[in-house]
């Protein structure tokens, strides 16, 4: 007897959220070829975006995704989730605004407290991760650990726990980050090679901090390797993009090249705030070594990591472009006016990030023309914010118990944080 589209469409979610992309789209072609169900067909449509996004088609996945929401007479929730999952989607591709907006009516789209509304909660506070706003990523995160412990939802839990260890990270409390991350690590790595992977990534990071940089490194590599063998191009991308970052403090050669791969992996899939950062540790990377590029490069960098709502990090870029400049011998060379509000010291002690004006500013850079100082300053001590487990949205959709057939993201982190991706909507 053949399968019905329903089952169909339950194993092809199961298989895609295995990361077994080929066998899941398979069944989800025959699924949407046996129904006319406007809701399966919406859900079936999320799924198969998710695998195209993480097999590095995201306008392909993006242009399904919303194809599906133009269809009318779709349920609330159905509608909600596929809100989530192009949320995931935008985020990956590094448009915050819209992805926040629209992980937004995902969230109010959903009546109840339910796994969903977790997931999508999550998701959110990745955005929020990535803009370094601390606050509004904690209580989206503690709002989705209620909801998954109240569910019996152990896996999600620990992505949960993981991403508030990675919150302290970049709110600079070690202790507490090594300790939710070590927590959350069994659970999650018991799911997936794919989903220890996305641990790591993060794990990489406290390492680093804590001054273990040879092991970090090493974890670094292996994590992107894997990234690779699964055709992971975003979270492959994003592990690389770490990797260079550590790699500045003692090999600027190879941050240089490992940063140059990345950005061009991420351009290609058309993330293009990821790119810019990882342009950004390359011109950092090269104005270390005395190989600078033209001033009007790191402009250009700062203006795109601008426009991603990225300003901590393009005023990093500025920095590091005014030490370039004085190292040239050019002193004529001067911050742009901000129109922000002068900033406190950030939580890494650098004096850099004290901005009492562009006088001040220009004349320490040609004081201590360092490229040592000039990495690309972040409130978190150098570190870009965004990078834990996103969640998929939809392993749990068919049913309000979490689905014990499901697996990972990622992230985003997503993923993500790990940057990677999330998994099948719906």
């Amino acid at each position: 007897m053949s399968l019905t589209a329903h089952e169909l469409y339950v194993r092809g979610r199961t298989a895609t959220n295995e990361r077994r992309f080929a066998a899941g789209r398979r069944d989800l072609t025959t699924a949407r070829a046996r129904t006319d169900d406007p809701d399966l067909l919406a859900r079936i449509a999320g799924t198969l975006a998710y695998g195209l996004g993480q097999t590095g088609q995201p306008a392909e996945a993006e242009g399904l995704c919303r194809e599906a929401l133009a269809h009318e007479g779709l349920r609330a929730e159905t509608v909600a989730v596929l809100h989530g999952q192009l949320g995931v989607l935008l985020m990956h591709a590094g448009r915050l605004d819209e992805a926040e907006t629209v992980l937004g009516l995902a969230i109010d789209g959903l009546d109840a407290p339910t796994i969903e509304t977790a997931n999508c909660l999550l998701n959110r506070s990745i955005v929020h991760m990535q803009r370094h706003a601390l606050d509004a990523c904690t209580d989206d995160l503690r709002r989705a650990l209620a909801i998954y412990l109240a569910e019996g939802a152990e896996e999600t839990a620990a992505e949960a726990r993981h991403n508030l260890g990675y919150a302290a990270l970049l709110g600079g409390d070690l202790v507490t980050a090594l300790d939710l991350i070590a927590r959350s690590r069994p659970v999650i790595a018991a799911a997936s090679e794919v989903a220890a992977a996305i641990s790591d990534l993060d794990r990489a990071e406290v390492l680093r901090d804590a001054g273990l940089v040879t092991e970090a490194e090493e974890l670094l590599e292996k994590v992107a390797r894997m990234f690779g063998a699964q055709r992971m191009r975003q979270s492959r991308a994003e592990a690389e993009f770490h990797l260079a970052r550590s790699l500045l403090t003692h090999d600027a050669t190879g941050s240089a090249r490992v940063a140059r791969t990345a950005a061009r992996r991420f351009r290609s899939l058309g993330s293009d705030s990821w790119a810019a950062r990882a342009e950004a540790v390359r011109l950092d990377a090269l104005t270390r070594l005395g190989t600078p590029p033209e001033p009007a490069r790191f402009a250009e960098v700062s203006a795109e990591l601008t426009r991603a709502g990225l300003r901590t990090e393009a005023t990093g870029v500025r920095l590091t472009g005014l030490l370039a400049a004085a190292r040239r011998g050019d002193t004529s060379a001067r911050l742009p006016a901000s129109r922000r509000p002068r900033r406190r010291p950030c939580d890494c002690g650098c004096t850099r990030c004290v901005l009492p004006g562009r006088r001040h500013a220009a004349a320490t850079a040609r004081r201590d023309a360092s490229p040592e100082r000039a990495s690309t300053c972040s409130p978190n001590g150098g570190r870009p914010s965004g990078h834990s487990i996103s969640r998929p949205l939809s392993a749990c959709t068919a049913s309000r118990s979490p689905s014990k057939g499901s697996t990972r993201p990622p992230a985003q982190m997503i993923l993500p944080c790990c940057s990677s991706g999330p998994s099948a909507c719906g």
